[in-house]
């Protein structure tokens, strides 16, 4: 293209085969500009300069025009294609200058003083990689905006660098990826070895399943130990005793959780609660069984509520939570030996647990009772919830409740 376009302007004697460059150097030091001496088939040595547009446009004095005359540099026509090179930069091109003047005696050091002749100015497009189409639409369908996003918005912003120009973003990034350059590598979260920002896509996808697997996993687990917490604590200040005993907690209960976490597992506890110290007050008399059996059906209750709400745990906003229950084969395995368990602990390994083998209709009144946190479940995702964690809202309050007291000091 620099062959060409000195052709056009006026360079007739540019040779079709060069000779070979006689030294490549930098303009005064920077590498956005940059020169080669050339010797063209009469002898003439021309120093031949490409680079950032406004550099190079800086050092020259003079432009060759459509007409292949040399014309001066005015005031007129410089600040014209200052703002040419600034159109070119908001249309997201980059600005490439060509020129160049004859050097005498091959002295170098005077031909980057002054670069007579302005060629011509080009704006460069960098096309998008073939794959990036398909990967930025998964991504916003993902929710993932894919755009220059500042920082103090309060998003979390993630930077896909390749070279050293993206240094000050990727440095100030809260996810550094790189595509596989030494540069970026150094200061990387992720690296892409393949290259490709369909990668990405594949990256966030593998991220989000093991974020949201652990959301479920808190909810699931925090829901069964407010749950106990508040019977046992309840039950032991009412009457002293706890219908939780400590091998039964044992062996069933040991900025990740958003409002809508809080919201599913209240529900959930409050049920749990409602449901264990009702049994732990009325069961006896309702059921007409004895101490230990009430104490047996509370535990088989309990625990049935958990294995329930193994299924609400696994949607946290989405109603439905049996989509593609059938292809989660692991979720079923785990559910079904839980299940066996429990049946082994309550009917064989009574002495051990401190349990009393229940009749089929004990068992059906323990799972109906653990079958209503699936409709409460459902339910309680109709409430809305805010967007901001809930512990945001807290601190929050903390700040201003200081600043008053502050205030009133």
């Amino acid at each position: 293209m620099g062959r060409d376009s000195a052709r056009r302007h006026g360079c007739r004697h540019f040779q079709e085969e060069l000779q070979g460059p006689a030294r490549v150097e930098d303009l005064k030091g920077n590498k956005k500009c940059r020169g080669v001496l050339i010797k063209d088939t009469a002898g003439v040595v021309l120093a031949h300069w490409k680079g950032a547009a406004d550099m190079i446009l800086a050092n020259c004095s003079a432009y060759v025009g459509a007409d292949g005359a040399t014309h001066e540099f005015g005031i007129h026509n410089r600040s014209n294609l200052d703002k040419v090179i600034k159109d070119m930069a908001m249309a997201n091109l980059c600005s490439i200058a060509f020129a160049f003047k004859q050097v005498h005696n091959n002295d170098w050091s005077k031909s980057d003083k002054e670069l007579t002749l302005l060629l011509s100015i080009v704006g460069l497009k960098h096309p998008c990689r073939p794959e990036a189409k398909d990967a930025i639409e998964a991504c916003r369908k993902a929710g993932v905006a894919v755009r220059m996003r500042l920082k103090q918005k309060g998003h979390v912003v993630a930077v896909a660098g390749d070279g050293i120009r993206d240094g000050p973003a990727h440095t100030e990034a809260d996810v550094r990826l790189s595509m596989r350059t030494d540069f970026a590598e150094v200061s990387s979260d992720i690296v892409i070895l393949n290259n490709s920002f369909n990668t990405v896509v594949t990256a966030t996808r593998w991220g989000r399943y093991i974020y949201n697997n652990m959301q479920r996993f808190i909810q699931f687990q925090l829901t069964a130990n407010v749950a106990a917490l508040v019977i046992n604590f309840v039950s032991v200040v009412s009457s002293g005793n706890m219908p939780l005993t400590t091998v039964q907690q044992l062996l069933w209960t040991e900025p990740l959780i958003s409002n809508a976490m809080w919201r599913n597992l209240a529900a959930q506890a409050v049920f749990q609660v409602a449901v264990v110290l009702v049994l732990q007050y009325r069961g006896r008399d309702a059921f007409g069984t004895s101490q230990v059996t009430n104490d047996t059906m509370i535990f088989n209750a309990f625990v049935l509520c958990q294995l329930f709400n193994e299924f609400n745990a696994r949607e946290i906003e989405r109603r439905n939570i049996f989509t593609g229950l059938l292809r989660d084969r692991m979720f079923l395995l785990v559910v079904a030996g839980t299940l066996a368990l429990q049946v082994v602990m309550v009917e064989v390994l009574t002495m051990f647990a401190g349990t009393k083998r229940l009749s089929w209709g004990q068992w059906r009144t323990c799972s109906s009772i653990a079958l209503m946190s699936w409709p409460i479940g459902w339910a309680v995702k109709f409430i809305p919830v805010l967007e901001r964690p809930f512990y945001e809202i807290l601190a929050r309050w903390e700040i201003v409740l200081a600043s008053t007291r502050k205030e009133a000091d």
